[in-house]
């Protein structure tokens, strides 16, 4: 491919629709295909759009391939860049209006076998996480770990990573966690702790 082009090939089916009587915009369905990338699925509504802009919806998307990532990459750090994994959004669900945010937010995050290496040199190898996406009290709470095996030949070893990231109905970040941190990088031992509120003051 030329520089700063991807080759894509797939496909892309839409069923939509927009009721004039109860002004309501439904997304019956959105199905994404895109070879050697990813699949995607999505519906969806918006009922009074030029008003309340109260919305419910769905969307999956499975296995999104990290490797075309390096696509982002100027060509000449594209060449010397290799990222592997894949990246899965399973069950999603969300609804809201548009001016309170989201009132419910639910779904799956899974990163599997994630890997980076640049001139020869591998800095990630064999990183795995799976995150839960829930509605909390404040806003929505995303919860999950961090995680690697002995990856000998890597900049970074080993890693346990568990944590929790609070976000606003619209999405903001209020709070972040990391209550234990343990990781080998080349070669020395790493622990702590890490949090975040954007209530504080000194917010780290």
């Amino acid at each position: 491919a030329s520089s700063g082009t991807l080759p894509l090939t797939g496909s892309i089916a839409v069923k939509a629709a927009y009721t004039v009587k109860t002004d309501e915009l439904s997304l019956e369905s959105l199905d994404v295909a895109v070879d050697n990338l990813m699949k995607g699925h999505a519906a969806g509504t918006v009922n009074k759009p030029r008003s309340e802009r109260s919305f419910a919806g769905s969307f999956d998307i499975t296995d999104l391939n990290l490797a075309a990532l390096t696509y982002l990459l100027p060509e000449k750090d594209r060449l010397k860049t290799s990222i592997a994994g894949s990246l899965r959004l399973s069950a999603f669900r969300f609804a809201g209006t548009g001016s309170q945010g989201l009132s419910s937010a639910a779904g799956l995050i899974a990163l599997t076998n994630a890997s980076l290496e640049r001139d020869g040199q591998s800095y990630v190898k064999g990183l795995n996480s799976r995150v839960t996406v829930t509605r909390g009290t404040q806003g929505v709470m995303a919860k999950g770990e961090l995680s690697q095996g002995d990856a000998k030949g890597a900049v970074l070893e080993s890693l346990q990573a568990p944590f929790e990231i609070l976000l606003s109905r619209r999405l903001k970040p209020l709070t972040a966690r990391i209550p234990a941190l343990s990781a080998r990088v080349a070669g020395i031992a790493v622990s702590g702790r890490f949090g975040y509120n954007a209530a504080m003051p000194a917010p780290l």
